[in-house]
Formats: structure tokens, C-alpha cells, sequence
């Protein structure tokens, strides 16, 4: 079936149409999806909760605009099957890229895919991308993750147990090869990414079935970013990461006492995330029972909970001079800091 296209319906004539049903009706296809481009994700999902005709025009756009076969495509031949190799293995892909795919933008391919998967996962997953060339990993070196030191620490301090580097030629001559970054890390992936990414705005992750991002509002509403690190910023200099994404147009609010984020519990299920889900009208048969014999078992990316604070950070003392987001377990900031006591 073809979800590009919509049907041009004969106009009831026992009923009147709005000016903007008559214009999508009218309009090339081209130039209504670029109209639809301007809107966030919260106003087209109201635009088609106003009728009929506006929902059809806005699942084909979405169809469209967020279609992570598409987006795969520079670094994967077959990215169905990639797909189905993440179901199996519970990888996700996270960083950068994601980030870029929930704003809608063309997958920058002068950067690295980052794809985050347990120790499990990692043997098939490396050993799986035939699309691109092997350049570090050997056999070896992933059978031997276990007994190194980095694993009995758990991955240290970052939870990241080995990075694997894989690179393929682009056909364009002159153009730099194409990356994909395997990191081997202790806990779900997505736990990692909640827990330890430096803010807000990188925490979104890409999975087999769909696309979440956790701070969707503050991200891509208002382009703000909070600093979730739960180390202290300090007296250093301004962090790489922080000037990287300046230069994109974000800024850090590390001084407002009443952030925009609301401090609360949360999960990665709940109505605060934007999730944009995969082959929701035909569920792909070879997808779906490789997740079903995953690895580490079904997917349950909804158990996730996590709750907000709002940390000081002071100096000698004195009054806080600046403020980060602190993403805890479920019950243990009450247990650190009972801000009920406050109320």
C-alpha cells in the first residue's frame, strides 16, 4: 500500500468544507507537506483532531516526514533488516542522530550513528552489519568483554563497557566515509540514556518499533536544555558539549529557581514523551518475531520511571550559583532530600 498518497475524494455537496479542507483538497501534495513542515508535533496532532480530512493529510505527512527507514538508508542497505537485528539484540539508537530525526531534518552523515546495546547484543550486532566495513572489532575483543576489569565495574563511571567503530565508503568520491559507533553498555540502553546523558536535550532514542523523545517540549518547543550530569559543573570552563549545541541554536537555563521542566514523576511511557511509532498500519511480520525471540527478552521501554529535582549547586557555602537537573531512581531523592518537608 502506498502511504504517500492521499485519496482525492469527491466533495460532499451536502455539507460545506473549510477553507483550509478545501485548500488540502486542492493543493499539490508537495505543497500542503510543506505547509505541514512550519507546524510542531503537538499542533498537527491537533490539526487532525479537527476532521477527517486534516488527519488523513497529516498521517501522510507523518508517514513521511518521520520515516526511520528512510533516515537509515545512508548507513544501511536493507534498514528493515538492520531493524529486525535491533528487536533482537534490544539496541537503540540515540545521540545526534535521533535528535535530528525528531526535528525533522536529513540524517547528517558527516557524523557517527550511535547505537547503544548490552554485552549480549554486541556479537550479533557486530558481527551483523554487513553494509559497512569492519574496522576495529574482532571476534575476540567481544567474547572478552566479560572478563575485563571495565566490565566487573560495571563500565565505570559512565556505564560504557567498550566503544566498536565501523565505517563505509560513500559512492560520492570526496565525501567522507559514513560511521556507525557500537557502545557496549552495563543496563538497558535506555536507562543509560536517561540516567547518564549530559542534558535534556539529547535524551531521545530511537528503538526497532518506535522513536522517543523524553523532554519533547523544552527540546523542540522552546529549544532550551537542562543539565542533567550528575556530576558538578564547577568552576571549569564551559563544557565542549554545551558550546556544540549553542552553535545549534540551544541555550541552558542554569539559573532560573523554576525551570520548565516540571519536577515530578515521570516515566519514559507517559504524556509528557512524544513517541512516534513504526509500521503502526502493517506491523512487519520479520520484525515482530525477531523481538519476540529477543535476547533480553520483550521490550518493555513503558517500566521506566524516573523522578525530577531541581539541584543547587553552591559555592563556599554561599547562595546556589547554579542549578542542574538531578534524574533519579523512583523514591530515592525523597529518601536523599524529602522536599515534602518543604511544603
Amino acid at each position: 500500500m502506498d502511504h504517500t498518497r492521499v485519496s482525492r475524494r469527491v466533495l460532499p455537496l451536502i455539507r460545506s468544507i473549510s477553507f483550509l479542507e478545501r485548500f488540502l483538497l486542492t493543493s499539490p501534495l508537495k505543497l500542503c507537506h510543506h505547509i505541514l513542515g512550519f507546524l510542531s508535533k503537538p499542533d498537527l496532532v491537533s490539526l487532525g483532531c479537527s476532521s477527517s480530512i486534516c488527519k488523513e493529510f497529516v498521517d501522510v505527512y507523518s508517514r513521511v516526514a518521520w520515516n526511520i527507514d528512510a533516515y537509515l538508508t545512508p548507513w544501511f542497505d536493507d534498514p528493515q533488516i538492520f531493524r529486525s537485528l535491533m528487536a533482537f539484540t534490544g539496541a537503540v539508537i540515540s545521540g545526534s542522530q535521533a535528535l535530528r530525526f525528531f526535528d525533522r531534518l536529513p540524517p547528517d552523515t558527516c557524523r557517527d550513528l550511535d547505537i547503544f546495546v548490552r554485552p549480549a547484543g554486541a556479537m550479533s550486532l557486530t558481527s551483523r552489519p554487513s553494509d559497512i566495513d569492519e574496522t576495529y572489532p574482532i571476534i575476540t575483543d567481544i567474547l572478552s568483554l566479560s572478563s575485563t576489569k571495565r566490565f566487573c565495574r560495571g563500565g565505570g563511571a559512565q556505564g560504557i563497557i567498550a566503544v566498536f567503530d565501523f565505517e563505509k565508503p560513500q559512492p560520492e568520491a570526496g565525501c567522507p566515509n559514513l560511521k556507525v559507533q557500537i557502545i557496549v553498555v552495563a543496563q538497558h540502553p535506555v536507562h543509560h540514556i536517561v540516567y547518564n546523558f549530559h542534558s535534556t536535550i539529547v535524551i531521545n532514542y530511537v528503538t526497532y518499533r518506535e522513536a522517543v523523545s523524553v523532554f519533547p517540549k523544552t527540546t523542540f518547543l522552546k529549544r532550551v536544555g537542562y543539565v542533567t550530569s550528575r556530576r558538578s559543573l564547577g568552576n571549569a570552563p564551559k563544557p565542549s558539549w554545551i558550546v556544540k549545541y549553542e552553535k545549534r541554536g540551544y541555550t541552558f537555563d542554569l539559573h532560573s529557581r523554576h525551570p520548565s521542566v516540571e519536577l515530578a514523576d515521570r516515566s519514559t511511557g507517559d504524556n509528557r514523551c512524544w513517541r512516534i511509532a513504526f509500521d503502526s498500519d502493517e506491523p512487519n511480520a520479520e520484525i515482530e518475531a525477531e523481538a519476540n525471540n529477543a535476547i533480553y527478552g520483550p521490550l518493555g521501554l513503558d517500566e521506566l520511571k524516573f523522578e525530577l529535582s531541581w539541584v543547587p549547586e553552591e559555592e563556599n557555602g554561599r547562595l546556589p550559583v547554579r542549578f542542574r537537573l538531578g534524574i533519579y531512581e523512583p523514591e530515592l531523592w525523597d529518601y536523599i532530600f524529602p522536599w515534602h518537608m518543604l511544603h
